[in-house]
């Protein structure tokens, strides 16, 4: 199946034969992000929270009612194989494991204080975090790193980045 995500609040899927839609509107608007963690379920980044869908049941998680207002909404996601969900901020990343939100910035980690505007997860689950200005960061099962390409090709006025992950 196919999972669609519109500025305007919208998430439509076509299972081959029919299309269904929902609007996100009570979830704050347009859709950044969409990803399938390993149980078939999908999330769904928007400007102000993180949406889950299991095929049945629509839940809303906003870190602000989880006392992080600051973290401000979802600009990518990707879901992690320990089962936690990781959301890219305006200010960094956080990682969500179903009850509590763990924010990464430049004041607890080597996160730039920038957004994360997209993560990928690599043959070794290894998760690298491409950032609006400020390079790429890689968390590779250690501590989070930010790694800084010396030939200059990928430096801080990089402001997107795709990951495609080959052996």
């Amino acid at each position: 199946s196919v999972w669609i995500g519109t500025q305007m609040c919208w998430v439509a899927n076509f299972d081959g034969v029919n299309w269904t839609t929902r609007c996100m509107n009570s979830s704050g608007g347009a859709v950044s992000d969409i990803a399938t963690d390993q149980n078939g379920s999908q999330w769904f980044a928007n400007k102000y929270r993180l949406i889950f869908f299991d095929g049945t049941t629509w839940s809303t998680y906003d870190p602000a009612v989880y006392g992080y207002p600051e973290l401000g909404g979802g600009l990518a996601v990707a879901p992690d194989i320990d089962g936690s969900v990781w959301m890219g901020a305006p200010y960094g990343a956080t990682r969500f494991d179903g009850t509590t939100f763990f924010p990464y910035t430049a004041y607890n980690s080597t996160f730039p204080d920038l957004p994360v505007d997209v993560i990928a997860s690599d043959l070794n689950n290894s998760l690298w975090f491409g950032t609006r200005g400020g390079g790429v960061v890689a968390y590779l099962r250690q501590p989070i790193m930010a790694i800084r390409d010396n030939s200059g090709w990928l430096d801080d006025t990089h402001y997107q980045a795709s990951f495609e992950f080959t052996s």
